[in-house]
């Protein structure tokens, strides 16, 4: 079984080849809703339709919308009396008060039947009246839908993404209007300002959605904002990528769309328009498919071919390679995985049929200090305390302290304490003798992998299952945590949200009024890389893991190299709350733009460390990583030596050269 999401006319392309891959009766398409309208009275579903009429085979391929050949002679008249009546000259909304009276589904899209911005063929008009019909009749979308499939000899499940109105509103310089008047009438001409998913807080998911996203997802090369955006907006719809093994098609080669206002739209909403603002915009997904041309390195597990899509012959082979991407990460969720995938996949998926992790408390414990160790041990690590020097207010002997001092509380939650707790206590014990904020961020990271490493499994399930578990309790010990140290933290928006983290111990009151489990913190802070570790399973800590242990390097080059990789994908959130935006961005483009040369990656670390600037949090993240690399098989020794974590026992491979790389300048005391 899989599920396609569709959006514009890149999954419809996609699915010429997906027969040819897929069993047709194991494929359910979820169309995008956002778009629609309401015109001349009539419900139109212009991606939901595109679908149905590609499948029928009546879609009109040259454009990609409506019906090949139709007639327009409905639409010519209407234009012609509209004109000759001076009215429908540009697009028309009904008065206000009309927007949301009568049909619930049509909400906020309502457009004056006399406006000829967009044309209608005849028989497409006669798919809208009897979608339109059903519904005042009480049909849900889905019903209908399902009914137009049958009448057009349709056996392919294809479902709207809800059957509540959710409306995509795009914020101008001109002013706020509908997706179609930006993009049919004003041909994107307008500077986007900002995206609304208009009715996004009431709509619900179906019971059939639910149900498909149970099952592998491939995202086409669709518009991540207005087409898979709306999806994305639904709560519940996150939550369900979440948890299934979701493949990309992207719709970019580097910093080039394939068709569309995609590149406009994702930097109106703040995301690069590239590859690698497409890898941020989705951080729920697994693994992505890129052209064979695109050389952007991203963070998570990337297939290369042709993507062009110019007939079934090209989406058969795009189709292949995201099946392939979907059998490799299947092993990571399913306990049961398929032939062919990778010894890391193997090692996971055999570690999910255990019931406890046959490694000890304190080796896992040694992992995460080894990790912390590792973090400072790097030459030319950009902005962060090093080997080589320290920052203004921070030094390496503050550092080597917080690793040594922050174990009482990784012990903890070795031993199964509370979350919380365990946190609070390493924080403690990080500041006994440095008195400074060392790996507050690391500490919030490696809590929750310790303990699965030891309770459960480290794998995403076993950390959902982890994390699912956390209460108020845990959420009062966190914020007691910030009463020990001095945290960089943005000022929260003003909203219903939990309590600033800034207030400690004296929010207590509040959160257990308010009932906020930790877990809940974490989802109210996703902004934070952070926090979205913790609601996305570890997904960006697992996918760093792997590229860290697919390396040729030593171990301490492999720790730099993921860290500079990871900097040039996202703008570091401890920069963004300490810096602003604007300083966030340069860094990150700058990281990016860094070639395979050491002198300069020294010159910015440099610049950075003048300047005060700390990437912070991208070092969390690497630390994290670099825990799981280890438990994973990462070894200390040479760098062919794989470390493999058993059922039964420890056991050590080796492969080619037997002996690590030493500094010899220091002794032998970092590894090189």
């Amino acid at each position: 079984m899989v599920t396609f999401l569709a959006g514009g006319t890149g999954t419809p392309k996609l699915l010429a080849g997906a027969r040819d891959i897929f069993d047709q009766n194991n494929i359910t398409v979820v169309a995008n809703t956002g778009d629609d309208i309401e015109l001349s009275g009539h419900l139109v579903c212009p991606d939901v339709d595109t679908v149905l009429f590609h499948e029928a085979g009546l879609l009109d391929t040259e454009r990609w919308w409506g019906i090949q050949n139709d007639s327009i002679e409905t639409h010519e008249m209407l234009g012609k009396l509209a004109a000759a009546n001076h009215r429908g000259e540009k697009p028309q909304y009904l008065e206000q008060s009309k927007q949301t009276s009568g049909r619930r589904i049509s909400r906020w899209r309502r457009f004056s039947g006399l406006s000829t911005f967009m044309e209608i063929g005849d028989r497409d008009r006669g798919i809208h009246l009897y979608r339109t019909a059903r519904i005042d009749e009480g049909a849900t979308l889905t019903e209908v839908t399902m009914e137009l499939a049958t009448g057009l000899d349709i056996d392919l499940t294809i479902l709207p993404m809800s059957n509540d109105p959710v409306a995509t509103i795009i914020h101008t310089r001109s002013g706020p209007m509908h997706f179609q008047e930006y993009w049919v009438a004003k041909r994107a001409d307008p500077t986007v300002t900002d995206i609304e998913f208009r009715g996004k807080e009431t709509a619900a998911i179906t019971q059939e959605v639910d149900s498909a996203l149970s099952e592998p997802v491939v995202i086409g090369p669709s518009n991540p904002i207005t087409s898979i955006g709306p999806m994305c907006a639904l709560p519940e719809f996150v939550e369900r990528l979440k948890s299934v093994p979701v493949v990309v098609v992207s719709p970019f080669i580097r910093e080039s769309v394939f068709s569309g206002p995609a590149a406009e739209l994702m930097e109106g909403v703040g995301y690069a328009p590239s590859t690698v603002g497409l890898a941020n915009r989705y951080p729920f997904a697994d693994a992505f498919v890129l052209d064979e041309t695109d050389d952007t390195s991203l963070d998570r597990p990337t297939y290369r071919t042709d993507i062009t899509l110019n007939d079934a012959t090209d989406a058969t082979r795009v189709v292949t390679a995201a099946q392939q991407a979907i059998s490799d990460i299947s092993g990571t969720w399913a306990s049961a995985p398929p032939l062919g995938i990778t010894l890391f996949t193997i090692i996971e998926a055999s570690q999910s049929n255990m019931s406890k992790s046959p490694v000890s408390a304190s080796e896992v414990v040694d992992s995460a200090q080894l990790a912390l160790l590792l973090d400072i041990g790097v030459e030319a690590k950009p902005g962060n305390v090093d080997r080589d020097h320290d920052l203004e207010d921070l030094t390496l002997p503050q550092f080597l302290a917080g690793a040594a001092d922050s174990r009482t509380g990784l012990e903890r939650a070795a031993a199964g304490a509370p979350l919380g707790e365990a946190f609070e206590r390493g924080v403690k014990g990080m500041v006994t003798r440095t008195g400074e904020n060392t790996q507050f961020g690391c500490l919030l990271l490696l809590t929750p992998l310790v303990s699965a490493a030891t309770q459960t499994v480290l794998t995403p399930a076993g950390l959902r299952d982890v994390l699912a578990t956390t209460t108020v309790d845990d959420a009062v010990n966190f914020y007691r945590a910030f009463d020990h140290v001095d945290v960089a933290v943005g000022t929260p928006p003003a909203s219903n949200g939990p309590p600033d983290v800034r207030l400690g111990a004296a929010a207590e009151q509040q959160l257990r009024d308010e009932e906020w489990r930790l877990i809940d913190i974490m989802e109210a802070s996703s902004i934070d890389e952070n926090a979205t570790e913790w609601t996305t399973g570890f997904k960006r800590t697992f996918s760093m893991a792997k590229q860290m242990q697919s390396m040729e390097y030593s171990l301490t080059e492999r720790v730099r190299r993921a860290f500079i990789s990871r900097l040039g994908m996202t703008k570091d959130t401890h920069i963004l709350n300490t810096h602003g935006p604007k300083v966030a961005t340069e860094v990150r483009q700058r990281a990016a733009s860094l070639e395979d040369d050491i002198d300069q990656i020294r010159e910015l670390d440099r610049e950075l460390v003048d300047r005060n600037i700390n990437p912070g949090t991208t070092a969390d993240l690497t630390v994290a990583a670099t825990f799981v690399a280890l438990e994973r098989g990462m070894s200390i020794w040479p760098r062919n030596l794989l470390i493999l974590g058993t059922g039964l026992s420890r056991l050590s491979v080796l492969q080619n050269q037997l002996w690590p790389h030493l500094d010899q300048t220091t002794s032998g005391m970092w590894l090189h």
